[in-house]
């Protein structure tokens, strides 16, 4: 009996321990899955694969990767890497090329491959992941090496000069200033995967230049480039007297003078490779925008690029002030020909003004002044004002410059403006009224539909309201009035009419003031002067008078004091008078005499 119960309980044993081991026995497997690879020629492709599922704690994990199908000669898919053994990489050759695989952890392994510059194309690999109780799985991964041909770089673009690089002058006082030259290098590599030979470079000049007008000059270091090395290549240009100093926008930009192409041989592959770099000039531009100043609403601001000016208005008269230079030196001797001044607003502004300036000696500033109107119908908001200038130096290059002025327009909500005030006549003498208008208009935002004027001069006893009036935003009306000129006024004299505009009946918005001038009336003035008489009047005889003698005075004797002559006398002079007046009343008593005859 006792053997009998021994014999059931190791088969237990056994049923128990086939049960545990069937619950903890997987399948391993790499997770997540490794998927597609895709990598170019000559650079490295590195990767970690991970397993999951394995026997934990009764044996290895073991790894393996072959091609499929497996190259002559190659490592079959039987080749594995246990966990037991060393962590050096095992390896697959592929032509000069080795596919490394190395053991990193029980659940991890790590794949390298740099394939070489002729290994492009597809591969497929077999990654194998074992246990010990032979539970396996595998994965096929298929790798894509992407062919990267021969390959010649060179710097993309040199830009030599600057904002104050000078140009070849021939008229220069300075000698050494006729010929300018400027100096960079130019960095030449092989990129590819084969040594190149044979290196060399062209120059072409762009359009609107000549070989002589730039001169360009280089020197290659060597010839030969091995695989990854590079040469720095020294180049000259002369920079030409009609190098532009602003583009047709009117920007400072550098200006594409020539290029330079290199070529080489590449060793194993048939053809050639190039790579090309861009010479590009920047020289100064020496006509200048020196100042602006913008004038409105009887204000000045002066300006500069970018500046902003606030609280302008539709309808507004704008006066532009602005100021140019020449900034070549007298010792250059050059000339800007064919100046050319613009203003011009975008939007809602409707300005575009011009000028043509003329011409610009070396070191001359010249103030040119521009008016417009805002359109009045501008919305709120800000606006940009373009202002350019532009011209030719006499040796062939463009200078110039363009700033932008922004101008915020404000509106009102409600705004009964005053256009203009205009007296009929303006001067009045023996009129007894002038008739005054008043254009106004609604620059506010919204429609109007109690808006009055009123009038008023106290010093002519006189005011007046308009009837009520409704004006639409935008909208302008005329309202006219009679203003009497009191006979008693002060004249001549200036009088003041005030005009005013309401909204909302009541809310004053804008004033302005008229000045009439009033002046005697002619007819007054005749009225107070004596009546002259057209009869003849008859021609009367000459009055002469007779001088009586000079009596020559004696010596008088010594000591003794001079006796005055009658002549001398006041009395005289007295009686002269007398006989004077004397002739002159019987010549005017004879005249009347004669007008009064029948």
């Amino acid at each position: 009996m006792k053997n009998v119960f021994k014999s059931v309980l190791f088969m237990l044993v056994l049923v128990l321990s086939a049960a545990f081991v069937s619950a903890v026995a997987t399948t391993p497997a790499f997770s997540p899955a490794i998927g597609a690879r895709s990598v170019n020629e000559g650079q490295p492709l590195n990767f970690i694969v991970t397993s999951t599922g394995a026997d934990a704690g009764f044996g290895n994990v073991n790894y393996s990767v072959c091609l499929i199908p497996a190259l002559p000669a190659e490592q079959a898919c039987t080749g594995t890497k246990s966990n037991a053994l060393s962590t050096s990489p095992e390896q697959i050759t592929i032509v000069s090329t080795k596919v490394n695989y190395s053991y990193i952890s029980p659940t991890q392994m790590g794949f390298n491959w740099t394939p070489g510059f002729t290994q492009s194309g597809t591969y497929k690999f077999r990654f194998n992941v074992t246990d010990d109780d032979t539970n396996a799985n595998a994965e096929d991964v298929t790798v894509t090496v992407v062919d990267v041909p021969p390959k010649l770089t060179a710097t993309a673009t040199l830009t030599l000069g600057g904002d104050n690089q000078e140009r070849s002058n021939p008229r220069h006082d300075t000698e050494d200033k006729r010929e300018i030259n400027v100096t960079g290098t130019i960095t030449v590599k092989n990129d590819g995967p084969e040594q190149l030979n044979d290196l060399k470079g062209v120059v072409s000049v762009a359009s609107g230049f000549t070989e002589s007008d730039l001169k360009v000059n280089f020197t290659l270091p060597k010839t030969t480039l091995a695989v990854g090395e590079s040469i720095t290549v020294p180049v000259s240009v002369r920079v030409p007297q009609k190098l532009d100093g602003v583009n047709r926008a009117l920007s400072a930009v550098a200006v594409n003078v020539a290029s330079v192409t290199f070529t080489a041989t590449p060793a194993v592959t048939a053809g050639s490779v190039s790579g090309a770099t861009r010479l590009d000039l920047k020289a100064e531009n020496n006509l200048e925008i020196k100042d602006i100043k913008v004038r409105f609403n009887g204000e000045s601001e002066s300006v500069d690029n970018d500046d902003t000016v606030d609280n302008m208005k539709p309808g507004q008269t704008v006066e532009f002030e602005i100021e140019l230079e020449n900034r070549f030196k007298e010792k250059e001797d050059v000339t800007i020909e064919d100046i050319e001044l613009r203003v011009v607003g975008n939007g809602d502004l409707d300005i575009d003004e011009d000028e043509d300036v003329g011409d610009l000696g070396p070191e001359d500033k010249e103030t040119i002044k521009l008016s417009s109107v805002i359109d009045d119908e501008a919305d709120d908001g800000t606006f940009d004002v373009e202002i350019t200038v532009e011209g030719v130096d006499e040796l062939g290059a463009r200078h110039g410059e363009k700033w932008i002025v922004k101008f915020e327009i404000e509106r009102k909500s409600h705004e009964i403006e005053i256009k203009s005030l205009t007296l009929s006549p303006p001067t009045v003498s023996c009129e007894k009224e002038a008739r005054l208008s008043v254009d106004i208009r609604n620059s506010g935002r919204r429609d109007e539909d109690e808006v009055f004027v009123r009038v008023a001069s106290p010093e002519l006893s006189f005011g007046a309201v308009s009837d009520k009036l409704d004006v639409d935003e935008d909208d302008e009306e005329t309202v006219n009035f009679n203003v009497p000129v009191p006979e008693t006024v002060a004249r001549p004299a200036n009088y003041r009419v005030t005009v005013d505009t309401y909204f909302n009946s009541d809310t004053k918005s804008n004033s302005d003031v008229a000045l009439l001038s009033v002046q005697k009336c002619a007819s007054a003035v005749e009225e107070e002067q004596p009546p002259v008489s057209e009869q003849p009047v008859e021609e009367q005889p000459p009055i002469v008078v007779v001088q009586p003698p000079v009596v020559e005075e004696k010596p008088a004797a010594p000591q003794a004091p001079a006796k005055k002559s009658f002549l001398e006398t006041p009395q005289y002079v007295a009686l002269l008078v007398l006989a004077y007046v004397v002739v002159l009343g019987g010549g005017a008593a004879l005249l009347l005499k004669i007008l009064r005859k029948p």
